[in-house]
């Protein structure tokens, strides 16, 4: 079917002589309104008889192939229209075609793909292609193209081959941040343009973790949990995996998540790993990070050792007189807090100390008699607020009886 339409330009004219059936050179009254230049499409009719020349059995579309003044060298029978004869006078007219929309849509709509990422961090390098560009040669003949305000490495023109006068193309582009135009010309005006808002290709940020433990803890034991805060963009999967930790929807992201440690609580203590792994499809990039959560199942237990009078090395069960000395705890983990210890002689001062041992003083008062002293109720925490009892050196030996003279002898002989 050909589609005309019922308003025109001024691109009409009129036969000064008549057009015999097989004839390729036509004259015009007045080629002054057509184009300058070949190839365009021109329809002949009896427009005196017939208003549409949809009506007219004889109507035909020619096409111009060259122009000489008022003498066009034409092809007859385009758009499935026969060659006819036509007499003097009849319309010549340029009217919009099923043909001339065809070819119009190629120039005036053609596909420019987005540019994307080609993965790498910070590479700005990416592909922009079209289809079906409608060459202005004949034959397999490429037009000239340039792309304004872009690097071009390389760029591949392809000609369609089941249409000569089509082409496909590709180039690579170096793009910049933010707002770029791309403008493709060829040898018959300018066939595309587009502008495109670029953000160059990153990889997932996994930022620094936050593990926020239970209240007054710096570490965690069997079947406790935690809290970790890490922010992350730039992704489209992320995972979080640990052997450690039983971990609740672990491909789902949330900025802070709660993960339980899966301990047995037999005697662990130490750092334990969290990964997370954060990946983008679209460019092929990830980032990969591993974090350490405290963790802490051992029971703390200590060992007393004595200086006596404050002074000297510290000792397991010394004989102790009256008057004040050092005790010291020594336990297997890290103490958090004040310990908690009774004693059935003397008097225990206050606690000082950090890490795994505690100091605090012992007096021993006058009128007391030889015997033992014991350590008894203790109570210690680790970091992870688990309780230890377990004492060794729990006794001491002590003698406060005030000495007796029982004689003294004067072995002076005169």
């Amino acid at each position: 079917m050909n589609i005309f339409l019922i308003k025109k330009n001024n691109s009409k004219s009129t036969l000064s002589q008549a057009l015999s059936q097989s004839a390729t050179i036509m004259n015009v009254v007045d080629s002054s309104k057509f184009p300058s230049s070949a190839p365009f499409l021109l329809t002949i009719w009896n427009k005196t008889n017939y208003p549409d020349p949809a009506d007219d059995v004889t109507m035909e579309i020619v096409k111009v192939t060259g122009i000489n003044g008022g003498t066009f060298t034409i092809e007859r029978g385009q758009e499935d229209t026969i060659a006819k004869a036509h007499k003097k006078a009849q319309a010549i007219e340029m009217l919009i075609t099923a043909g001339m929309v065809d070819e119009a849509q190629g120039f005036n709509f053609l596909t420019l793909t987005t540019p994307t990422p080609d993965g790498e961090t910070n590479d700005t390098t990416v592909v922009v292609s079209g289809k079906t560009m409608r060459n202005s040669g004949t034959g397999d003949a490429k037009p000239s193209m340039t792309i304004k305000e872009n690097i071009v490495p390389s760029n591949d023109i392809t000609i369609d081959g089941s249409n000569p006068l089509m082409y496909d193309f590709s180039y690579e582009l170096a793009l910049g941040e933010g707002e770029n135009e791309i403008e493709i010309i060829c040898d018959n005006g300018t066939l595309a343009k587009r502008t495109f808002n670029y953000t160059r290709a990153s990889q997932p940020v996994v930022g620094d973790m936050i593990v926020i433990y239970p209240t007054a803890q710096t570490s965690v034991k069997a079947g406790e949990s935690v809290t970790v805060e890490v922010i992350c963009s730039g992704f489209d999967t992320i995972e979080y995996t640990s052997s450690y930790f039983d971990i609740p929807n672990p491909t789902t992201y949330e900025p802070q998540k709660e993960i339980t440690y899966n301990g047995s609580g037999d005697e662990q203590i130490g750092v334990v790993t969290l990964t997370i792994n954060a990946q983008n499809s679209v460019n092929g990039t990830q980032t990969i990070k591993n974090f350490q959560v405290a963790i802490d199942d051992t029971v703390p237990s200590c060992v007393i050792t004595i200086q006596r009078n404050q002074s000297g090395s510290y000792e397991n069960t010394p004989y102790l007189p009256i008057g004040t000395h050092n005790v010291k705890i020594t336990s297997n983990d890290e103490i958090v807090g004040t310990p908690i210890l009774s004693v059935d002689k003397g008097t225990l001062g206050s606690w000082s100390g950090t890490g795994n041992t505690r100091i605090a003083t012992l007096t021993l008062v006058i009128g007391d008699t030889l015997g033992t002293g014991t350590f008894s109720g203790l109570s210690i925490f680790n970091t992870s607020d688990k309780e230890g009892t377990f004492i060794t050196n729990s006794t001491f030996t002590f003698d406060k009886t005030d000495p007796i003279i029982a004689s003294i002898v004067n072995d002076d002989v005169d």
